[in-house]
């Protein structure tokens, strides 16, 4: 066994973003892991992590997928590197155990911790934008145009059509036929009721008839009068025939 183990220090920490060092779902969690070594050179092999139960002694939940590197290490030299790790637990506390796999100087492998502690998993704050909630947010909407659609054909259209077809029977506007002198209607044609027409139309088309009548019969009485004077006229005439008579009769005496 190699001393530089002893001199070789790993710490692994979330970024400023993860103050509370919380583990997301569904989705990668940074860290980053600085490496300390010793005065020998050694070689960075890869890092890796796993999850724990702290209730129940620290018991291995699952491992996480290792990140490979191969980078050596120089001696006595500083080295940070990023990793992160997948998550898909329910929201509660797990423990997490960062290692890092090294090769010292005669090739001889070793494993430092860099992180050994208790983190909390949440579930990630949704957005709007998320694919999946996209097209989850299409299926609703189709769905519901889908059942709008087969209502309206089923409930509403129906009833519309009902409505537009009996305005349209209440709108067509009989033809009122007047029946000629003498003749009576047709079959085909119905006299209008006046039992339909309001009491002051009645009454105002009796006022203009008595009136119409009234006019006829003063003009038959003054054509009267006049013929009358015409009468006259040939008395008069008459007269005149017999004056002229009697006058030759006594020229003749």
């Amino acid at each position: 066994m190699s001393a530089s183990r002893e001199f070789v220090e790993a710490t692994a920490k979330f970024p400023p973003s993860n103050p509370f060092a919380l583990v997301k779902n569904g989705q990668q969690n940074p860290l980053h892991i600085t490496l300390q070594n010793g005065p020998e050179d050694i070689t960075l092999v890869s890092a890796s992590a796993s999850f724990h139960d702290p209730e129940k002694h620290w018991k291995l939940i699952r491992n996480t997928s290792d990140h490979k590197f191969s980078t050596p290490v120089l001696g006595n030299s500083n080295l940070t590197f990023p990793y992160s790790f997948y998550s898909e637990f329910k929201p509660r506390d797990v423990g997490l155990t960062v290692f890092v796999d090294l090769l010292d100087a005669s090739k001889q492998p070793f494993r430092v911790i860099a992180f050994n502690s208790t983190v909390s998993v949440v579930e990630p704050p949704s957005s709007f934008f998320d694919p999946s909630l996209l097209f989850l947010y299409i299926i609703l909407v189709g769905f519901a145009a889908f059942i709008g659609n087969w209502i309206y054909k089923t409930f509403v259209a129906p009833i519309r059509g009902k409505k537009s077809s009996g305005s349209a029977g209440t709108g067509k506007k009989a033809k009122v036929v007047p029946a000629a002198a003498g003749k009576s209607y047709p079959e085909s044609v119905k006299p209008y009721e006046e039992e339909w027409i309001p009491a002051g139309h009645l009454n105002l088309k009796k006022r203009n008839t008595g009136n119409k009548l009234s006019a006829v019969s003063s003009g038959d009485e003054g054509f009267t009068s006049g013929g009358a004077g015409t009468s006259g006229g040939e008395s008069k005439s008459g007269k005149s025939k017999g004056g002229k008579a009697k006058a030759g009769k006594g020229k003749r005496a």
